[in-house]
């Protein structure tokens, strides 16, 4: 029996010191300016007469992403700018039509100059899109707009042009929106400002993804139709989000870098601890950085951090995260990813086709690398072998015994991609499969485990009445003798329809050592119940293996735990990771109070700081090597900084004339940082990330 179609569907920080009061942390709800532009050129130069959009800042707390649709003048001749759909940015229109539009030699302020056929042409002008925002808040946009047309053309006078604009407009009809109540005119009322709030067919409501796009259309067509944009501003509630390097667990005496995912231009920090699984907050002593390093302690603690964004008197708190310490293999000792598959990130960037994706390559598991592959279907692929009884689908809900590789899970809704600012109909076009979580009332996007549009999962629709049988099988190789392996996937479902009883994912996870099957760990996994109207929220899958002596390969199975032949038991599968006893983890910063990973340089000292709290306690006297490359993700490509030594910081002095920079190919340029024992670093002449059982403590590239 078929089931029935569906709608788709640690860790005690170092502290100087923790301020005695509590405090009380709640998320903002008030709206504040968060992203704007007068499309001021952040390096105007001299004699200059217009600048194109790439040219310009933005203020508030975000920089958004614009995109304007007609395309840059060419030139400023005679009979080119108002004869053709061009846009360009500029403080006095003159420059762009001496005959036709206003002379503003005094002006002071820059505006975005739209030609008269960029209207007659229809459709979206310009588009700005902020994302960072609060689910459910509200957003509002204020614009400033100007007619550039002489009042000395009969031709004009008289007359009165709109705009139109739209927030979050639907797939429908993106171009929609309200018209300006003030229409200005080639005489009398040349200029306004105009709020938008809400309008016919959009919504102001941010919506899952945290994205809020304003589109300025079109609203009339007409040869005296020159209009100049000279300031655009959106209102709404940013939604700080923080992250740990390390994970949500953390070796004792280890670090994890706590970081703020987004920046923000203009705003205070301050980091929050809570001791009483999150009942309360308080402020960690000289934590006012938009990183934070913390240390983990004894074995078993584990507590909640957050993060306060102060902007204008405003302040608005992050998610909460938890880490935990736990014990590892070795005294000092970490435990390093071995293998990673989050079944892909789609470049949208490079390729807005959404047929570029990149998968992780741990064959060499000290050094990573990110592999390009092409797609023909937009947003999905078929994995090398499929999972048992199952066909591949690119399209459409993935029914009965069907699997997809997929990411774009916005199904019957439109998304702006903020990346790119491009607009996808349907991405993967999953229709109710794109209902990840098994929401009763479909968002107009859903997400892989990692939260981005681009990332891609595993979506199965399990055979019915298979119990016992496996699901999914993976033989992860490389890895190391007599090594304890520590395993960790997520998975939830994609189901919800009508009203009526949803199986959840019933599941055993069996680990088996490649050499020795009879070697094995097995336990069960099971989402949340998902009647209509629930959530089947990501579930964490955990398992440990010891492999025996001579073993280099672990298989992963996912066994069917349940009979069922109705609604549910659909699987999505994400970021597998495989973890082994190691040597300590490491960072590389550029600077100790900020942990900043980028920096600019000139003819200062740049300096290098490898951090691992735990490389004396496991190497005894630490050696750090300082390397860089062009071709972070090239293994071959690292180069020596100089010989091992003994400090764990690395100065360049003068780096903007140091040949590295002044012969790099292309920039930025990638370092990182190798610590392990002198003799380790030194033994059979320059060193190489070679052999992956060895033992090497590397940093990530910055």
């Amino acid at each position: 029996m078929h089931k029935l179609p569906k709608p788709l569907k640690s860790v005690l920080p170092s502290i100087l010191g923790i301020i005695l009061f509590l405090i009380i942390t709640k998320t903002s709800a008030q709206s504040v300016l968060v992203a704007g532009t007068q499309f001021t050129p952040i390096t105007p130069v001299t004699g200059k007469t217009y600048y194109g959009i790439t040219d310009i800042g933005q203020y508030g707390m975000i920089t958004g992403a614009i995109s304007v649709t007609p395309p840059l003048t060419p030139n400023t001749l005679a009979n080119v700018f108002n004869n053709t759909a061009y846009y360009a940015i500029t403080t006095n229109p003159d420059t762009l039509d001496n005959v036709r539009y206003e002379n503003l030699p005094a002006a002071a302020n820059y505006m975005l100059a739209l030609s008269p056929p960029s209207f007659a042409s229809g459709g979206t002008l310009l588009s700005y899109t902020v994302s960072g925002l609060a689910v459910g808040s509200n957003v509002s946009v204020q614009v400033t707009y100007c007619n550039l047309e002489k009042t000395t053309n009969a031709a004009c006078v008289g007359q009165s042009f709109p705009l139109k604009g739209v927030i979050n407009p639907n797939q429908y009809n993106p171009t929609n929106g309200d018209n300006t109540t003030t229409q200005v005119s080639s005489t009398g009322t040349r200029c306004a400002t105009y709020t938008w709030t809400q309008a016919s067919g959009s919504s102001q409501v941010v919506q899952p993804g945290g994205q809020a796009v304003f589109n300025l259309n079109q609203a009339q067509g007409g040869a005296c139709e020159a209009m100049g944009i000279s300031k655009i501003e959106i209102y709404g509630t940013p939604a700080p989000s923080i992250t740990s390097s390390a994970g949500s667990q953390v070796c004792t005496g280890e670090q994890s870098i706590l970081q703020l995912g987004q920046a923000y231009q203009g705003a205070t920090y301050q980091w929050l601890l809570s001791t009483d699984n999150g009942t309360t907050f308080s402020n960690i002593g000289g934590a006012t950085n938009s990183s934070y390093l913390l240390t983990a302690a004894a074995a078993g603690t584990s507590y909640q951090y957050k993060l306060q964004v102060t902007y204008n008197a405003t302040v608005f708190t992050s998610n909460a995260i938890t880490v935990s310490s736990v014990t590892c293999c070795t005294a000092g000792g970490s435990r390093q990813t071995v293998f990673y598959d989050d079944f892909g990130t789609f470049d949208l960037v490079g390729d807005p086709s959404g047929k570029t994706y990149y998968t992780w390559d741990y064959t060499n598991y000290l050094s990573p690398v990110q592999v390009q592959h092409t797609t023909t279907t937009p947003f999905s692929y078929p994995l090398a072998t499929p999972p048992p009884g199952t066909t591949y689908i690119s399209g459409g809900p993935v029914d009965n015994d069907e699997y997809t590789v997929a990411a774009g899970l916005n199904g019957y809704q439109s998304y702006t991609y903020p990346g790119n600012g491009v607009t996808y109909a349907t991405g993967s076009g999953l229709q109710w499969a794109a209902n990840i979580e098994g929401n009763a009332t479909q968002p107009a996007v859903t997400f892989d485990h990692s939260g981005s549009y681009e990332g891609a999962a595993l979506l199965i629709n399990i055979p019915p009445n298979t119990k016992g049988s496996v699901i999914y099988s993976k033989t992860i190789n490389n890895l190391c003798a007599n090594k304890t392996l520590y395993f960790q996937a997520w998975m939830t479902v994609f189901t919800s329809s009508a009203p009526g009883t949803y199986h959840p994912v019933d599941v055993l996870v069996k680990l088996i050592d490649g050499s020795n099957p009879a070697n094995f760990y097995i336990d069960s996994a099971k989402t949340t119940a998902v009647p209509f109207g629930g959530c089947g929220c990501w579930v964490e899958i955990t398992g440990q293996l010891t492999l025996g002596a001579g073993s280099t390969s672990m298989i992963f199975q996912l066994i069917e735990n349940q009979n069922d032949d109705a609604n549910g038991d659909d699987l999505v599968l994400d970021d597998i990771t495989v973890l082994a006893c190691s040597p300590p983890s490491a960072n590389a910063v550029f600077d100790i109070p900020t942990l900043a990973t980028t920096t600019t340089v000139c003819s200062s000292n740049m300096n290098i700081y490898g951090l691992s709290s735990s490389a004396t306690a496991f190497y005894g006297t630490p050696y750090y090597l300082f390397q860089y490359s062009y071709t972070p993700t090239v293994n071959a490509s690292w180069v020596n900084l100089g010989a091992p030594q003994a400090s764990s910081t690395y100065t360049m002095t003068s780096p903007k004339s140091n040949a590295i920079f002044v012969s790099a190919p292309t920039e930025p340029v990638y370092f990182r940082v190798v610590i392990a024992t002198q003799a380790t670093l030194t033994a059979g002449g320059p060193f190489s990330l070679s052999a992956v059982c060895s033992n090497y403590s590397v940093s990530p590239a910055i």
